[in-house]
């Protein structure tokens, strides 16, 4: 092509000098509440120490039976369903609930029951019962509970309900409050009042 045609070459623009990128800063820590079941977890995984979480006077014994209570009314109703269920799927009868296996059944409500104290307490230290009656387990140096600790609490607690609840009785001889479980599993209950 003619030389009038051609296009001319570029000028190099200037060489910028590589300049270091400037460390990131790091981002706030989220606030989430204290009694989020999350807070403990961010704080963990961030190295912050972690705070108090129901730091709080021992609960009295006639507001533990409340939340108990208002606890095992939710999981009754719920076996219920689930028999109901059952029957209905095994083609029976009301008058045919004998003709289940029992040992199977009992096994499976005995896990979803556990599951619930288990998954709640592990949570956030609270149970349904316990949300309603401003309640939350916390171990004895009031940190979040762990999940073997609350593991072990579950555990302690369908044995000290065995003898006829006598471990769940000594509750009301403790000067904390504390039954058979919570010994076991170095936990307590306290007042857990709305921020």
């Amino acid at each position: 092509a003619p030389l009038s045609v051609r296009r001319s070459t570029p000028v190099p623009s200037r060489v910028r000098p590589l300049v270091p990128p400037r460390p990131a800063e790091p981002a706030a820590e989220p606030a989430l509440p204290l009694g989020s079941p999350f807070s403990s977890f961010t704080r963990r995984t961030t190295g912050a120490a972690a705070p108090a979480a129901g730091v709080g006077r021992a609960a009295q014994i006639g507001v533990r039976v409340g939340a108990a209570v208002l606890d095992w009314v939710l999981l009754l109703s719920l076996d219920l369903v689930v028999v109901y269920f059952t029957i209905r799927v095994s083609r029976l009868t009301m008058g045919d609930l004998r003709l289940l296996p029992a040992a199977p059944l009992l096994a499976f409500l005995l896990l979803l029951n556990g599951g619930y104290l288990f998954l709640f307490t592990a949570a956030g230290g609270q149970t349904l019962g316990k949300m309603a009656f401003h309640l939350r387990v916390v171990s004895e140096r009031d940190q979040p509970l762990t999940i073997g600790r609350s593991l072990l609490r579950v555990a302690g607690f369908f044995l000290g309900a065995l003898p006829a609840g006598l471990g769940l009785a000594a509750a009301a001889f403790d000067r904390h409050h504390r039954g058979v479980h919570d010994r076991l599993a170095a936990t307590r209950v306290v007042d857990a009042p709305l921020p």
